[in-house]
């Protein structure tokens, strides 16, 4: 289990920016979602900041009990890999001590898909299915777990 920042946003801030090698001593952070219950795409597994400079930045902290479900070098490949092939975010920094992802922020354009865009017939079904098979056609990864 790794030492989580996500209920200390300061420090949070200041791991992130660093990360992210921003330049600010002091940049401006502000929160990126809110915590909603499961199933949900923002989920409760961690908390979110966004920082909007020239380079805007997520970043998420992942709460410690995560590592009960998910194997962090596993998190982190997957993140690598759907961002590497535009499935998600790239990512800029990964800190495995305090369960951090520091990840292009998505501005324009993007947005969370909803059940009917993904049903069949819904306006991104197709695409999705697509996307998920380029996914899980990357690396193996280096652990996987299932819950139930």
């Amino acid at each position: 289990m790794f030492t989580s920042v996500a209920q200390d946003k300061e420090k949070l801030a200041r791991r992130a920016g660093k990360l992210a090698l921003i330049a600010d001593p002091s940049p401006a952070w502000r929160d990126g979602c809110a915590a909603h219950a499961s199933p949900s795409w923002r989920g409760v597994d961690a908390a979110g900041i966004l920082f909007d400079g020239a380079r805007p930045i997520f970043a998420k902290a992942y709460h410690g009990e995560i590592s009960l479900y998910g194997h962090w070098p596993s998190i982190v490949a997957a993140a690598r890999h759907a961002g590497e092939i535009g499935v998600g975010p790239r990512i800029i920094a990964a800190d495995i001590e305090h369960g951090l992802l520091v990840m292009e922020a998505l501005g324009e354009g993007w947005r969370a898909a909803t059940l009917a865009d993904m049903a069949p017939g819904g306006e991104h079904g197709s695409a999705v299915l697509g996307l998920r098979k380029a996914l899980h056609a990357g690396p193996k990864l280096p652990r996987t777990l299932t819950v139930g």
